[in-house]
């Protein structure tokens, strides 16, 4: 998968959205969600 996220996310993401049977799209828009607010709060480089 090419999409520009690491690949330990991808397979988090992938892991997570089988386990609660949710689409993979909700839980990619929710990780980047978080991926951006911990940007703005300086969490990540």
């Amino acid at each position: 998968m090419s999409d520009g996220l690491p690949v330990w996310l991808n397979r988090q993401l992938a892991e997570r959205a089988h386990a609660e049977g949710r689409t993979e799209l909700g839980i990619i828009q929710e990780a980047l969600t978080r991926y951006l607010v911990d940007i703005e709060q300086g969490g990540l480089p």
